[in-house]
């Protein structure tokens, strides 16, 4: 049986995933926009250029979102959100030490990139 393994670990559901969201470059990966929600709940963790000029009290998740209908994508304002959560994808060369099955279980990657084993799931 084939062992499926992912990039990176949902801080959420902690399920393995090789796309998704990445908070801050990295403080925080999700799976979907279901676990960014639920992690965050109400908490304004998020900002827009405009929020932070104008020294807002920033932003839920549902608020976040909704802000990129706002804004055009050749304006500073959609780089500056991109910074804040983005999705995007990891594929090989983005794998830090471990790797995760969909269940979240860790693996040590220099133990399993060459094991027939295991199949790594591109992003």
């Amino acid at each position: 049986m084939i062992i499926k393994l992912y990039y990176r670990q949902c801080d959420n559901c902690k399920g393995g995933m090789s796309d998704g969201y990445d908070y801050h470059h990295g403080e925080y990966f999700f799976c979907n926009d279901k676990c960014v929600g639920e992690y965050f709940g109400d908490k304004k963790a998020f900002t827009t250029l405009k929020d932070w000029n104008d020294n807002g009290p920033g932003l839920t998740w549902k608020e976040f979102q909704d802000s990129w209908d706002d804004i055009d994508d050749n304006e500073y304002a959609y780089d500056w959100q991109l910074d804040i959560c983005s999705y995007t994808d990891w594929s090989r060369g983005h794998e830090g030490v471990e790797v995760y099955d969909r269940d979240g279980k860790a693996y040590n990657f220099d133990d399993v990139c060459d094991d027939s084993r295991y199949e790594f799931q591109e992003g």
